[in-house]
Parts: C-alpha cells; structure tokens; sequence
C-alpha cells in the first residue's frame, strides 16, 4: 500500500510534539511492515541531527507564523500528488481541512 502522512512541524524540531513523534513512529512501523511510506514535514532552523529513516521524507517550507504552514504542507502535497498516486493520505493537523473535497 502506498501512504503519505502530513505533519505540520518535523518531530526533530527542537520544539516538536507528541504528534509529530507519533507520526514518525507510525510511518517507520508501516514502512519496516513493506509499505511504501511518504512523509511531509516543514523543516526549521532549530532542527536537531535527521536520523536516517525507512521512509521518503518531502520537507515543506516552514513559515514562523504557524498558520501558515497548513498551506506550505498542503501545496507540498499537491506536488507530490503530481508524481505519486497514494492509497492512503493521512493528515493529523489542520492541513487536513484543506484535503476535504
């Protein structure tokens, strides 16, 4: 199954949270299970070591007015969608409401 999960921040953000970790978690889960795995992040300048991953990882520009990054993860998305035709696409954040057709 091919999945692409959305994240509004990446879970090595100095400042991440619990869903950000959660995601991570749960792609690199699907991904060692035989999936096909996409995440989208947005990428800052407080970004701690990336660890090497087993899944493909899209960075987003990262706006430091927050609310905006819905949109920089939404249109991170479209391109991708260009390219790539996923099963599933999962989104935990507000990026989400811009999904619904």
């Amino acid at each position: 199954m091919k999945i692409c999960y959305t994240c509004l921040s990446s879970p090595w953000d100095v400042k991440t949270g619990g869903g950000q970790i959660v995601t991570h978690k749960i792609a690199a889960k699907m991904a060692e299970l035989g999936h096909t795995v996409h995440v989208i992040y947005t990428r800052t300048e407080d970004i701690l070591p990336i660890p090497a991953v087993n899944y493909s990882v899209t960075w987003a520009h990262h706006f430091k007015r927050e609310y905006l990054n819905v949109f920089s993860v939404f249109f991170a998305l479209i391109r991708l969608l260009r390219r790539e035709k996923f099963d599933i696409i999962h989104s935990i954040e507000g990026e989400a409401v811009l999904l619904i057709p």
